[in-house]
């Protein structure tokens, strides 16, 4: 375990970006964003869906990830909620792959990144006020 304030709000920082970054182009560009994941949206219902996760869960989590980086000792729970919450994203990932068989290269960098900042926030401590 490591105890750094400054590590832990940096990580749960670039976790929010990320996620913004993600819900924006969702916003923005949908019809992008779901062809580079696969995704053939035709419909509005299909679109409604679409944006439902990648703009409204994914702003979410990046407002609870800024929420958690801009406070971390009083909301080391939640940063530790959002590092389950990538955990979780990888191990739907990993049950996808036995069960659906390979996605391609590209799920693999999203992969390690969601795996590697999972289990760095878990073991990045703040350190008490």
């Amino acid at each position: 375990m490591i105890r750094s304030t400054l590590l832990r709000r940096l990580l749960l920082g670039m976790t929010a970006v990320f996620y913004l970054g993600v819900a924006a182009v969702a916003l923005v560009r949908p019809l992008l964003l779901a062809e580079q994941l696969g995704f053939v949206l035709d419909e509005p219902l299909g679109l409604n869906e679409f944006r439902a996760i990648y703009l409204g869960l994914w702003a979410g989590q990046a407002m609870l990830a800024g929420l958690a980086a801009r406070h971390p000792v009083r909301h080391m729970t939640l940063g530790d909620v959002i590092a389950a919450l990538m955990l979780a994203l990888a191990a739907g990932r990993l049950i996808s792959l036995a069960l659906d068989g390979w996605a391609g290269v590209d799920f693999l960098p999203v992969l390690v990144s969601e795996v590697i900042g999972g289990i760095a926030i878990l073991l990045i401590r703040p350190t008490p006020d």
